[in-house]
């Protein structure tokens, strides 16, 4: 049988291309990484205009997490993403969602300018422009000449960024937000070895797997701060060897920017 084409569109920071992007490599799939620009991406994507698209033979797909499922049915000789066992199933689609509405956040809620803490600006800063060298390095052609030296004003006028982490800034900080979550992931891992209810990875441990080693492997700063939670540290270090690069696939962080 013929191998399938697979192509896969993302920016090189987007925190939902990093959960694709982990999914590919865990299943070892063979595919061709297309980086395309925030900027009109609608012009590379083969649908709409966010990403992450996965393309499989010519049917498209968008959306992270059901892409991750449709990857188990396109691919069901490769590791698989999601059990059999409905409880177990429900305990994935569960650790997912938390992924969703809590640890991404927390992501962009550390990268955001307009609701960081006056003392912590000149960091956050730095990050948002390693961010914007990152963006242009994995662009075709480059950003626009300049946008990369304002990305800290992309990303304070991004709608949805804006909308997701504005609810958080009356709570805590970035960085105790942060800690809350990583501190809730760590108690999760206590007594399991993996996120859901599950004897071996899932779609839930690879995503959450990729945003917090893509972040730090990007060179933001702080990212680091998960090695302090014994538990999580335990837990990437047991998935580390499944979604390693060296697999010839393109990896999660090209190697000129991994830090």
């Amino acid at each position: 049988m013929p191998r399938k084409s697979v192509r896969f569109y993302t920016y090189v920071s987007s925190p939902y291309g990093m959960k694709v992007h982990g999914y590919l490599l865990y299943k070892q799939i063979p595919f061709e990484l297309v980086y395309v620009t925030p900027i009109h991406p609608e012009k590379a994507l083969p649908m709409g205009r966010a990403v992450p698209v996965l393309e499989i033979d010519g049917e498209v797909r968008a959306d992270s997490s059901p892409i991750g499922i449709w990857l188990d049915e396109a691919f069901p000789d490769t590791p698989q993403l999601m059990p059999d066992d409905p409880t177990a199933a429900a305990s994935v689609h569960s650790a997912d969602t938390w992924i969703t509405d809590v640890l991404i956040p927390a992501i962009f809620y550390r990268v955001h300018p307009r609701l960081t803490a006056p003392g912590n600006l000149p960091r956050t800063i730095a990050d948002t422009l390693r961010l914007g060298y990152c963006v242009d390095y994995t662009t075709p052609g480059g950003l626009p000449f300049g946008l990369r030296y304002l990305w800290p004003l992309f990303i304070n006028r991004a709608g949805f960024i804006r909308r997701m982490v504005a609810p958080l800034a009356s709570s805590a900080s970035a960085e105790a937000y942060r800690a809350t979550v990583l501190s809730a992931l760590d108690r999760k891992l206590r007594d399991r070895d993996f996120i859901a209810e599950t004897n071996t990875p899932s779609l839930a441990d690879i995503g959450a797997w990729a945003l917090i080693a893509g972040p730090y492997l990007l060179g933001l700063r702080g990212m680091d701060d998960y090695i302090a939670h014994a538990n999580v540290l335990r837990w990437m270090r047991t998935l580390e060897p499944a979604v390693r690069d060296g697999t010839g696939l393109p990896p999660l962080v090209p190697a000129l920017l991994n830090r």
